[in-house]
């Protein structure tokens, strides 16, 4: 049965929400309903309701609610039963969800900028096309967490838990994901430009078959990585262009047909990496371990490799145009094919 209370339509029988007050008209929000003193019942339908300002915090229970596409800015959630509720698409800024019970909610799509939560309340559930622009994260756990196009832009995300979540096409630019534990990560499509990572876990832990994050096609640039374990890490046609890598373990990073220009590996250890068609023109290499990598036809303008260690690398046709290469290994190194011009020796 449907019911229209002061310009929302419910697609529910009021029986289930008993003591409802209407705000007095002339209120800032007139088209809300003040549930200060209601007692919501099981699969109450709220979808596309105006509830903005209010307070639940009476409310015993809002479990199974439908709040689809609801309008809670503002609202005081803390300590509500939302127990499977359908908050899809909803409008959460600025909401208090503190002590609420919120398992087995549907997020998606969901807009939680600015939301207060506990730290554990996210663990392993479905957090697809959410926003969460101007939240304070840090330290909240989102292991086996669904991400997939979520929005963490400008997000402060240190010593978060990312470990096995899956942040395929997800929004990371600017956020600051120090010391974050980003094991097993999937990062395919992820856009982490200017994204800091310093101190982030990588690897390791009880279990010694744990993999490195994915980073293939993911947009790092001008991301900060210093120091950190990315061995065998995979990162086909991904955008590091002007990112710091100084210090970092990539031994058999895998990453072909990737953007590297100005990325800087100084002190990095590179060696048996896959970089086969790669641009790494401008890059700063001084002094990094090549030893056995595969850098087929990839582009070295202008690049600094001095003190280099390329012995066994193979540079068929690789392009070192103005190269530096002063004091550099390369014994053994295959150099078939070069496109050599002005490279300094």
């Amino acid at each position: 049965m449907k019911k229209k209370i002061l310009g929302i339509i419910f697609t529910v029988a009021f029986s289930s929400l008993t003591g409802c007050r209407s705000r007095p008209e002339g209120s800032e929000v007139a088209s809300a309903t003040d549930f200060m003193d209601c007692r919501g019942t099981p699969g109450t339908s709220l979808i596309g309701a105006d509830l903005r300002g209010d307070k639940f915090r009476t409310l015993s229970s809002l479990l199974c609610a439908n709040l689809e596409s609801a309008n809670l800015e503002n609202t005081d959630l803390k300590e509500v039963d939302l127990r499977g509720a359908n908050l899809s698409n909803a409008k959460l800024m600025g909401v208090d969800l503190r002590g609420a019970k919120l398992k087995g909610v549907k997020w998606e799509g969901a807009d939680l900028r600015n939301t207060k939560f506990d730290l554990e309340v996210f663990k392993g559930i479905d957090l697809s096309k959410t926003k969460f622009e101007g939240t304070n994260l840090e330290g909240v756990n989102f292991e086996g967490t669904i991400l997939s196009q979520a929005k963490f832009a400008g997000v402060n995300l240190k010593k978060a838990n990312l470990y096995k979540a899956k942040a395929m096409d997800a929004d990371f630019e600017g956020a600051n994901l120090e010391g974050s534990d980003i094991r097993e990560t999937e990062f395919r499509h992820a856009n982490l430009q200017k994204a800091q990572l310093k101190g982030a876990v990588t690897k390791g832990g009880v279990w010694h078959n744990i993999d490195g994050p994915n980073f293939t096609e993911a947009n790092l640039k001008g991301a900060d990585l210093p120091g950190l374990d990315l061995s065998l890490m995979k990162a086909h046609d991904s955008n590091f262009e002007g990112a710091n890598l100084e210090g970092a373990n990539l031994h058999g990073f895998i990453a072909r047909d990737a953007n590297l220009k100005k990325a800087n590996f100084k002190k990095a250890t590179l060696q048996s990496a896959t970089l086969a068609n790669s641009d790494l023109s401008g890059a700063e290499l001084e002094g990094v371990d090549l030893k056995y990598s595969n850098l087929q036809e990839v582009d070295l303008t202008n690049a600094n490799l001095s003190k280099t260690n390329l012995k066994g690398a193979d540079l068929t046709r690789a392009k070192l145009w103005k190269t530096n290469l002063k004091d550099a290994d390369l014994t053994e190194a295959q150099l078939d094919f070069l496109w050599q011009f002005n490279a300094i020796r």
